[in-house]
């Protein structure tokens, strides 16, 4: 079992030895995992059954850059797009204008 709480605003590590469970930990609050028994809940939004509402409120920063060799130009234009606050829909015209200007 595991608890622990997070209050709005905080920054929170997560530390433990080889074999401790932080990466299931973090696989089941991102829903890669689905959890075998009990819940979690990010800002009062359960996993299970309320992910998408609680995911905006959950951001993860692992230790390696392990994404980054598996993106394509477009992904990473894409994911910064996104992250710089970009409306959504013009996300893929501003990806597509970037592009046109590399090429």
């Amino acid at each position: 079992d595991v608890t622990f709480k997070v209050e709005s605003g905080e920054i929170f590590g997560l530390l433990g030895a080889n074999g401790a469970g932080k990466t299931v930990t973090l696989s089941m609050l991102t829903r890669h995992l689905t959890p075998t028994a009990g819940d979690a809940f990010i800002a009062k939004h359960s996993i299970l059954s309320d992910f998408s509402k609680g995911a905006t409120h959950l951001g993860v920063v692992t230790q390696n850059n392990s994404l980054w060799d598996r993106l394509s130009v477009e992904d990473h234009l894409f994911l910064f797009a996104r992250l710089r606050g970009v409306p959504e829909d013009v996300v893929k015209d501003v990806v597509d204008g970037t592009i046109d200007q590399l090429e």
